[in-house]
């Protein structure tokens, strides 16, 4: 069963994210910064980093820094410039909040089922390529 490591400061958003992915058979573990995240990642190796853009201890370089570390990324966001900011960053896909659960079951599935940092268009979740 894939790992997924999801990244959010919002505890509420953190815990439903979690919640649904638990629901759809993943295995989940959550972070709510930049570095529990690096924590995890050195220890867990996910197979697919959810990340949220808004982080507290979330710059440009700490963000590259996360990323760089997986190979599968799906960022959620509220900002208008969600997929610049997903392409610049490299990730596989990009959500933007708010966001419908069964979108996001979609994406997750989508990105996981990439290969590499490149994705085609699904429902409910925009290709950063």
């Amino acid at each position: 069963m894939p790992q997924v490591l999801v990244v959010d400061d919002d505890y509420g958003i953190r815990i439903l994210v979690r919640d649904v992915l638990l629901d759809a058979g993943y295995e989940v573990v959550e972070a709510a910064n930049v570095g529990e995240a690096q924590e995890l990642i050195a220890r867990r190796r996910p197979d697919l980093l959810v990340l949220d853009l808004s982080l507290p201890d979330g710059g440009d370089r700490p963000l590259r820094d996360v990323v760089g570390l997986c190979r599968r990324v799906l960022v959620l966001s509220g900002s208008s410039q969600l997929r610049e900011r997903a392409q610049e960053l490299g990730a596989n896909g990009a959500l933007p909040k708010p966001f419908d659960i069964d979108d996001l079951v979609r994406a997750v599935a989508q990105v996981l089922g990439s290969s590499d940092r490149s994705t085609d268009e699904g429902s409910g979740a925009h290709s950063a390529a």
